[in-house]
């Protein structure tokens, strides 16, 4: 949806694989309707339960993402 965030993070992140092992996560849906939402809840969720994670950063507008991952280290 337009311009993304990520962009403007990936050298960042790139930096980071220098000191930590680091996986990106990208989002099914591309918009806010609700089945949009509720796909990349899951997807997320799903990838969070699959995978031990130190620490989650979310990078954009999804910050709708942050109250279903409130017992992680995000």
């Amino acid at each position: 949806m337009g311009y993304s965030i990520g962009k403007v993070f990936k050298p960042i992140e790139n930096n980071m694989r220098k000191y930590a092992i680091v996986k990106s996560i990208y989002l099914p849906a591309k918009n806010y309707k609700p089945i949009g939402l509720i796909k990349n809840i899951t997807t997320v969720l799903k990838e969070i339960h699959n995978n031990n994670y130190n620490i989650i950063h979310i990078t954009g507008t999804e910050h709708y993402l942050l109250p279903f991952l409130s017992s992680y280290n995000t």
